[in-house]
């Protein structure tokens, strides 16, 4: 079966439009402006429970596919994710953590900005 049959969700993905510099040449605050609406595939895979004696923390990551030739880097972010319908699933804004290409598609690990 071809990976982007599985991907029904639309991640609305953001690029960094402030390429300017100050004064120190440091980056100045970042103006995100759409890039795409990429087709996508977003799951938790795996959860694990941490416990000891003064908190408990369910860890889970969030992992994407996306279309082979997706303009997407880790510098970029995603603002949500919706389904077909426009029905949100993820509310953002999810960083990029990672971009592993594969056979047949992108996997990206995406971690929720605070």
């Amino acid at each position: 079966m071809n990976a982007r049959t599985k991907m029904t969700h639309r991640a609305n993905a953001e690029r960094d439009a402030n390429t300017a510099k100050d004064e120190y040449n440091q980056s100045l605050p970042p103006n995100w402006q759409p890039l795409a609406v990429v087709p996508c595939f977003v799951w938790f895979p795996t959860e694990r429970k941490v416990d000891d004696t003064t908190k408990t923390a369910q860890v889970s990551r969030l992992l994407a596919m996306a279309p082979l030739g997706t303009d997407i880097t880790v510098a970029d972010r995603i603002a949500n994710v919706t389904n077909r319908r426009s029905t949100e699933l993820f509310a953002g804004p999810l960083s990029i953590q990672t971009v592993i290409r594969k056979a047949d598609h992108l996997l990206l690990e995406l971690r929720r900005i605070a």
